[in-house]
């Protein structure tokens, strides 16, 4: 892949000429991430009030993905890939459904079955290594598979997503959330950048955590390459309710936002505003979203 941008003299970006995602290199080690992520800051020190809003926040997605789903005469199995702090699995657990995990940090995972046992919810971790078993679809294979804000986090996202579809019959659904690298905020927040953070992070990339950039067309073609039928495609902004729906927390409505009154505190406001123009006008919206159907 051709380089596009250098950010220090070994480390650089470059882009795919076939599908057009973005990736670092030299990309980080397996070992590298699993020290950065077993105490990753995304999945530590949320005080129980927004524990409890970000659980009744993913109504809105588990009704989208359920309405594709269609109708089941059994519970719906879930996995969500990379769970964090498991908030979209006790909310598929309290519905009744079947709710599934599996994470590189193994600290969300201990804690995801500390939740299980305090809660008494049906929380079932998976190990990494389940998927690179040969698979079984006899011993239960998930309805709907969720990948929130991490395929641009993995080395190998082709390959992870192949894996994961062994785990699903045909005419199940993989659901990918992740950054855009072609919003505007993201074009806009590359030439603010300086010092240390420029060495690290170009448009949506930021070494070690984004590893890969993903435009529309590439996370299409990600699916496509990996068996499925995309059945839909868009950007959005940071607080539409429906995706992504930690960003309330991180850029508030003004309204909203203590910290509205200080230099910073409105600055964040300020971004979900422009956010939303962007996505709304040209579609270059912070965020993407991928739904897909397994081929048959």
């Amino acid at each position: 892949m051709p380089t596009i941008r250098r950010l220090t003299d070994v480390r650089h970006v470059v882009r795919c000429a076939a599908c057009g995602v973005t990736a670092l290199k030299p990309a980080p080690t397996v070992a590298e991430l699993e020290r950065y992520y077993a105490d990753y800051y995304l999945t530590r020190d949320k005080d129980e009030q927004r524990h409890r809003w970000l659980i009744d926040a993913h109504k809105p997605i588990v009704d989208y993905l359920l309405d594709h789903v269609g109708s089941l005469d059994r519970p719906c199995s879930f996995l969500d890939f990379g769970f964090g702090s498991g908030e979209f699995l006790i909310h598929v657990a309290r519905r009744g459904h079947l709710a599934h995990g599996s994470d590189l940090s193994s600290r969300a995972t201990s804690d995801l079955e500390a939740l299980g046992r305090g809660t008494g919810l049906a929380l079932r971790p998976v190990s990494l290594e389940h998927f690179s078993a040969p698979a079984r679809l006899t011993d239960g294979a998930f309805d709907v598979i969720t990948i929130f804000q991490v395929i641009e986090h993995l080395i190998d996202p082709l390959a992870m997503v192949r894996l994961l579809s062994q785990r699903q019959c045909p005419g199940g659904l993989l659901y990918v959330e992740c950054p855009n690298d072609a919003s505007g905020l993201a074009w806009i927040k590359s030439w603010f950048l300086f010092g240390d953070r420029r060495s690290r992070m170009w448009r949506s990339l930021k070494h070690p955590e984004h590893v890969h950039g993903f435009t529309r067309r590439s996370l299409r073609i990600l699916l496509e390459t990996a068996g499925y039928d995309v059945l839909d495609s868009e950007d959005y902004a940071y607080g539409d309710g429906l995706h992504q729906v930690e960003s309330d927390y991180w850029w508030p409505a003004w309204q909203l936002n203590p910290a509205r009154w200080t230099p910073y505190g409105a600055s964040r406001s300020a971004i979900r505003t422009l956010d939303g123009i962007l996505s709304s006008t040209v579609g270059m919206g912070n965020g993407l979203f991928a739904l897909g159907r397994k081929r048959t």
